[in-house]
């Protein structure tokens, strides 16, 4: 005789079986705990057939997400349980993005998005070429700009001292080091300082747009 089997903590149907005759009753079958001789409904997607004193078919959402519009992520855990209303069950896409009511919509670059590409193009830093020298990679952070003013400063003062030897040592971007004449270390820090601008005039150009463009850190818009 054919059996069929559910769970005892959920009652969802867990499949048919073979009951085994009673040793002590011809004719007779034993049906176990957690299980029934009547067959369980059919039924669809995210559906379950659960027994309670007879078969039920119910919703089975089970490991479907969900988010809220924050983009955090939740999970239907139990049979009957469903999305909640005003949460969403179209996951967000990748990227910065926020819930436009009916889909997730991108969210424009801001202007603090701006700064913090300037900053890694800055901290990255560039290479510059020195005449009679070669080139040298440089960074023009906050704290590169003042170690570039105080070296074009002493490298003035030897100059004006009629220096013309390498008497100026620079430790570079890749902790390279280098002894520079005074004309080359002035003329390091001098393009330096133009590089550091320069990226600084391309975030105000970008951020001074009406729309961020989305690209905002492509090459083509900085130095």
């Amino acid at each position: 005789m054919e059996i069929h089997n559910y769970s005892p903590q959920t009652g969802e149907y867990l499949g048919a079986s073979v009951a085994r005759p009673d040793p002590l009753e011809d004719g007779r079958y034993l049906v176990p705990a957690n299980a029934t001789t009547e067959s369980p409904p059919s039924v669809k997607d995210f559906e379950v057939a659960v027994y309670n004193n007879g078969w039920a078919v119910k919703k089975d959402y089970r490991g479907v997400k969900y988010w809220d519009t924050d983009k955090n992520q939740y999970e239907i855990k139990d049979i009957d349980e469903v999305v909640p209303e005003g949460y969403i069950s179209v996951a967000p896409p990748e990227g910065d993005v926020k819930w436009g009511g009916t889909s997730w919509v991108k969210s424009p670059p801001t202007p603090q998005q701006v700064n913090i590409e300037r900053s890694r193009r800055l901290v990255e830093g560039s290479t510059i070429s020195v005449t009679s020298y070669g080139e040298i990679p440089v960074q023009g952070r906050d704290q590169d700009q003042i170690t570039i003013l105080a070296l074009e400063a002493s490298a003035k003062d030897l100059k004006a001292a009629g220096v013309t030897t390498a008497a100026i040592p620079f430790r570079d971007r890749d902790n390279g080091s280098h002894m520079l004449t005074p004309d080359q270390t002035i003329e390091l820090m001098a393009k330096a300082k133009q590089y550091a601008q320069a990226i600084y005039q391309a975030s105000w150009a970008l951020k001074d747009m009406t729309k961020i463009p989305e690209d905002y850190k492509d090459d083509k818009w900085w130095p």
